[in-house]
């Protein structure tokens, strides 16, 4: 089995795995699930190394930009305050499901 088998041990859950050397093609992961989480963890480092360089946080800068003018919210659907009305504020009820009665 030594001489047309190679072995590794996967890089995210650790199995030992055997895979024929006809197969075998630098594989650091025992399956596609393995292989998909070190894929999405590579591409989160790649995001963070990129957000620390100048390019990175000029690009983030624009799109935040661009987000808040996107989502800027305009006065004739501004959403007034419960306890605001035409500028006078109302003392809100601390208690909850009963009447206020003198």
């Amino acid at each position: 089995m030594e001489g047309g088998y190679r072995e590794f041990d996967c890089g995210i859950c650790g199995k030992h795995v055997w895979i024929s050397k006809s197969l075998y093609r630098g594989h650091k992961y025992c399956s596609d699930d393995c292989s998909h989480t070190a894929r999405r963890e590579s591409l989160r480092r790649a995001r963070r190394r990129h957000q620390k360089t100048e390019e990175g946080r000029r690009g983030n800068a624009r799109r935040q930009r661009e987000y808040r003018r996107r989502h800027k919210v305009k006065p004739d659907t501004e959403v007034e305050s419960p306890g605001v009305r035409n500028g006078s504020v109302f003392p809100r009820s601390t208690t909850v499901g009963h009447d206020r009665r003198p």
